[in-house]
C-alpha cells in the first residue's frame, strides 16, 4: 500500500543520488568535493576527495572557534591602503604573474610536474614565482 509507494520513492531517489556521485566520480580531473552525508563511514582520505561539511556543523564549528578565540573581535585592525608590490613590478621579474591559468597550461603543469621537473624550473618556465606554482600544484591536487 502506501508504505510500499513510500519505500519505492526512497530506493528511486538513492538510485538518482547514486547516479549522480557515479557521474560525479567519472567526470572529474583532479579532485571532487562530495557532501560528508554521501561518504561511506571510514571511507580512506585522499587528497582528490574533499568532504564538504553540512552547513549545520560547519556553523557549530566557526562558532566554537569564535569563542575559543574571541581575542580576536577585540584585536584592532589596521588597513593597510598601499601594496607593498605593484603587479608591474612582480611583472618585470615574472612576466605570467598574475595572468590567468587556463586548461592548456594546467595541463603542460600536471605534465611537466609528473615528468619530475621541480619547482624552480617549473617558476621559470611560466614565467611565475614558486609561490604560484605551488600553490597551482595544490589547487590541481597534485602537493
Amino acid at each position: 500500500g502506501e508504505e510500499d509507494k513510500k519505500e519505492e520513492r526512497n530506493i528511486d531517489k538513492l538510485n538518482e543520488e547514486i547516479n549522480l556521485l557515479y557521474v560525479a566520480v567519472t567526470r572529474s580531473r583532479n579532485s571532487i568535493h562530495i557532501p560528508e552525508a554521501l561518504m561511506p563511514k571510514n571511507f580512506p582520505a585522499t587528497a582528490h576527495i574533499h568532504i564538504l561539511k553540512d552547513e549545520a556543523q560547519k556553523e557549530k564549528q566557526e562558532k566554537n572557534t569564535l569563542t575559543k578565540n574571541s581575542f580576536i573581535k577585540t584585536a584592532p585592525v589596521k588597513i593597510i591602503k598601499e601594496k607593498a608590490y605593484s603587479v608591474i613590478d612582480v611583472r618585470e621579474k615574472f612576466g605570467g604573474a598574475y595572468q590567468p591559468w587556463t586548461n592548456d597550461l594546467d595541463e603542460e603543469l600536471t605534465s611537466m610536474f609528473y615528468d619530475g621537473v621541480n619547482v624552480k624550473d617549473l617558476a621559470k618556465h611560466f614565467g611565475r614565482t614558486k609561490g604560484a606554482i605551488d600553490s597551482r600544484l595544490m589547487k590541481l591536487g597534485l602537493e
